[in-house]
Protein backbone atom coordinates (compact mmCIF):
# COMPACT_ATOMS: atom_id res chain seq x y z
CA UNK A 1 0.00 0.00 0.00
CA UNK A 2 1.48 3.34 -1.03
CA UNK A 3 1.84 6.03 1.63
CA UNK A 4 2.30 9.80 1.58
CA UNK A 5 5.94 10.83 2.06
CA UNK A 6 7.97 14.01 1.72
CA UNK A 7 10.96 14.93 -0.42
CA UNK A 8 13.45 17.53 0.75
CA UNK A 9 14.74 19.93 -1.93
CA UNK A 10 18.30 18.66 -1.35
CA UNK A 11 17.26 15.22 -2.62
CA UNK A 12 17.41 16.45 -6.22
CA UNK A 13 21.05 17.49 -5.67
CA UNK A 14 22.16 14.11 -4.25
CA UNK A 15 25.33 13.67 -6.30
CA UNK A 16 26.05 10.03 -5.43
CA UNK A 17 22.55 8.97 -6.43
CA UNK A 18 22.75 11.00 -9.63
CA UNK A 19 26.16 9.49 -10.51
CA UNK A 20 24.79 5.99 -9.99
CA UNK A 21 21.83 6.83 -12.19
CA UNK A 22 24.17 7.95 -14.99
CA UNK A 23 26.35 4.85 -14.53
CA UNK A 24 23.46 2.36 -14.67
CA UNK A 25 21.05 4.16 -16.98
CA UNK A 26 18.17 3.45 -14.58
CA UNK A 27 15.85 6.18 -13.19
CA UNK A 28 17.19 5.59 -9.67
CA UNK A 29 16.17 8.92 -8.15
CA UNK A 30 12.51 8.33 -8.96
CA UNK A 31 12.77 4.68 -7.94
CA UNK A 32 14.42 5.53 -4.61
CA UNK A 33 11.76 8.15 -3.80
CA UNK A 34 9.11 5.64 -4.87
CA UNK A 35 10.45 3.12 -2.36
CA UNK A 36 9.67 5.60 0.42
CA UNK A 37 5.98 5.35 -0.49
CA UNK A 38 6.19 1.55 -0.43
CA UNK A 39 8.03 1.46 2.91
CA UNK A 40 6.35 1.30 6.30
CA UNK A 41 6.96 3.78 9.11
CA UNK A 42 10.43 2.33 9.83
CA UNK A 43 11.55 2.34 6.17
CA UNK A 44 11.05 -1.42 5.66
CA UNK A 45 9.39 -3.08 2.68
CA UNK A 46 8.85 -6.55 1.22
CA UNK A 47 11.48 -7.37 -1.41
CA UNK A 48 9.13 -8.29 -4.24
CA UNK A 49 10.54 -6.49 -7.32
CA UNK A 50 7.43 -7.02 -9.46
CA UNK A 51 5.14 -5.39 -6.87
CA UNK A 52 7.60 -2.62 -5.99
CA UNK A 53 7.88 -1.73 -9.69
CA UNK A 54 4.12 -1.10 -9.75
CA UNK A 55 4.52 1.34 -6.84
CA UNK A 56 7.64 3.10 -8.13
CA UNK A 57 8.00 2.86 -11.94
CA UNK A 58 4.82 1.33 -13.38
CA UNK A 59 5.33 2.61 -16.94
CA UNK A 60 9.07 2.00 -17.32
CA UNK A 61 10.14 -1.01 -19.34
CA UNK A 62 12.92 -2.36 -17.13
CA UNK A 63 13.79 -5.12 -14.68
CA UNK A 64 13.14 -3.58 -11.27
CA UNK A 65 15.28 -6.20 -9.54
CA UNK A 66 18.29 -4.62 -11.26
CA UNK A 67 17.21 -1.20 -9.94
CA UNK A 68 17.02 -2.63 -6.41
CA UNK A 69 20.41 -4.32 -6.84
CA UNK A 70 21.99 -1.03 -7.96
CA UNK A 71 20.59 0.77 -4.89
CA UNK A 72 21.79 -2.08 -2.65
CA UNK A 73 25.36 -2.24 -3.98
CA UNK A 74 25.88 1.47 -3.25
CA UNK A 75 24.34 1.31 0.24
CA UNK A 76 21.13 3.26 -0.38
CA UNK A 77 19.01 0.30 0.77
CA UNK A 78 19.70 -2.91 2.68
CA UNK A 79 18.44 -6.34 1.62
CA UNK A 80 17.89 -8.88 4.39
CA UNK A 81 16.17 -12.23 4.93
CA UNK A 82 13.89 -13.38 7.71
CA UNK A 83 11.97 -16.67 7.94
CA UNK A 84 12.73 -17.50 4.31
CA UNK A 85 11.44 -14.18 2.93
CA UNK A 86 13.35 -11.19 1.60
CA UNK A 87 12.88 -7.64 2.85
CA UNK A 88 14.41 -4.24 2.17
CA UNK A 89 15.22 -1.34 4.46
CA UNK A 90 16.24 2.27 3.86
CA UNK A 91 18.54 2.93 6.82
CA UNK A 92 18.28 6.72 6.32
CA UNK A 93 14.48 6.72 6.20
CA UNK A 94 13.80 8.02 9.74
CA UNK A 95 16.36 10.81 9.37
CA UNK A 96 14.48 12.21 6.36
CA UNK A 97 10.83 11.33 6.87
CA UNK A 98 8.35 12.58 9.46
CA UNK A 99 5.73 9.87 9.63
CA UNK A 100 2.11 10.48 10.59
CA UNK A 101 1.51 9.09 14.09
CA UNK A 102 -1.72 7.47 12.92
CA UNK A 103 0.15 5.25 10.46
CA UNK A 104 0.13 1.71 11.79
CA UNK A 105 3.33 0.22 13.15
CA UNK A 106 5.58 -2.08 11.17
CA UNK A 107 4.66 -5.74 10.95
CA UNK A 108 7.83 -6.58 9.00
CA UNK A 109 10.80 -8.14 10.78
CA UNK A 110 13.57 -5.87 11.95
CA UNK A 111 16.82 -5.91 9.96
CA UNK A 112 19.73 -7.46 11.87
CA UNK A 113 21.74 -4.21 11.98
CA UNK A 114 18.83 -1.87 12.77
CA UNK A 115 19.60 -0.32 16.18
CA UNK A 116 16.11 1.03 16.92
CA UNK A 117 13.61 -0.96 19.00
CA UNK A 118 10.84 -3.04 17.50
CA UNK A 119 7.64 -1.33 16.41
CA UNK A 120 5.73 -3.51 18.83
CA UNK A 121 7.16 -1.44 21.71
CA UNK A 122 5.01 1.46 22.94
CA UNK A 123 4.85 4.27 20.42
CA UNK A 124 6.52 7.60 20.97
CA UNK A 125 5.15 11.00 20.03
CA UNK A 126 7.13 11.05 16.79
CA UNK A 127 8.12 8.05 14.68
CA UNK A 128 11.40 9.65 13.67
CA UNK A 129 13.93 11.64 15.68
CA UNK A 130 13.26 14.80 13.66
CA UNK A 131 12.82 17.62 16.19
CA UNK A 132 9.52 19.45 16.25
CA UNK A 133 10.08 23.18 15.87
CA UNK A 134 7.51 25.16 17.84
CA UNK A 135 8.80 28.58 16.83
CA UNK A 136 6.08 30.70 15.24
CA UNK A 137 6.37 31.19 11.51
CA UNK A 138 7.19 34.69 10.37
CA UNK A 139 5.36 36.14 7.43
CA UNK A 140 1.91 37.15 6.36
CA UNK A 141 -1.14 34.98 6.26
CA UNK A 142 -3.38 33.01 8.56
CA UNK A 143 -1.04 30.05 9.09
CA UNK A 144 0.67 31.43 12.19
CA UNK A 145 -2.34 33.20 13.77
CA UNK A 146 -3.56 31.83 17.06
CA UNK A 147 -0.60 29.49 17.56
CA UNK A 148 1.11 29.83 20.88
CA UNK A 149 4.37 28.39 22.06
CA UNK A 150 4.07 25.60 24.57
CA UNK A 151 6.21 24.67 27.52
CA UNK A 152 6.04 21.07 28.71
CA UNK A 153 7.17 21.97 32.22
CA UNK A 154 5.39 25.06 33.55
CA UNK A 155 8.08 25.52 36.19
CA UNK A 156 10.48 26.57 33.43
CA UNK A 157 8.87 29.99 33.22
CA UNK A 158 7.47 32.52 35.60
CA UNK A 159 4.09 34.15 35.27
CA UNK A 160 4.21 37.11 32.91
CA UNK A 161 7.93 36.69 32.08
CA UNK A 162 9.68 35.64 28.91
CA UNK A 163 11.24 32.20 28.64
CA UNK A 164 14.21 31.98 26.30
CA UNK A 165 13.30 35.42 24.95
CA UNK A 166 9.81 34.35 23.81
CA UNK A 167 6.48 35.13 25.42
CA UNK A 168 5.01 31.93 26.80
CA UNK A 169 1.39 31.23 27.70
CA UNK A 170 1.82 29.31 30.96
CA UNK A 171 -0.65 27.06 32.69
CA UNK A 172 -0.68 29.39 35.69
CA UNK A 173 -1.61 32.38 33.54
CA UNK A 174 -4.49 30.46 31.96
CA UNK A 175 -5.71 29.28 35.35
CA UNK A 176 -5.67 32.83 36.73
CA UNK A 177 -7.55 34.10 33.64
CA UNK A 178 -10.20 31.42 34.00
CA UNK A 179 -10.72 32.31 37.68
CA UNK A 180 -11.53 35.95 36.87
CA UNK A 181 -13.39 35.34 33.58
CA UNK A 182 -17.03 36.42 34.03
CA UNK A 183 -19.39 33.51 33.89
CA UNK A 184 -22.80 33.81 32.32
CA UNK A 185 -25.52 31.35 33.20
CA UNK A 186 -27.63 30.27 30.21
CA UNK A 187 -31.29 31.30 30.15
CA UNK A 188 -33.60 29.00 32.13
CA UNK A 189 -35.06 27.32 29.03
CA UNK A 190 -31.63 26.59 27.41
CA UNK A 191 -30.16 24.31 30.10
Amino acid sequence: MARIRTIKPDFFRHHALYSLEIETGFPLRVAFAGLWTAADREGRFRWIPEELKLDCLPYDNLDFSRVLDALTTRGFIVKYASNGQWFGWDSSFCRHQVVNNREKGSVLPQPPEEPSPSTRDPRVEDACPTPLDLDPVEGKGKEGKGKELRVDDASECELGKNCNGKQILCHELFTRFWEIYPRHDPPAGKR
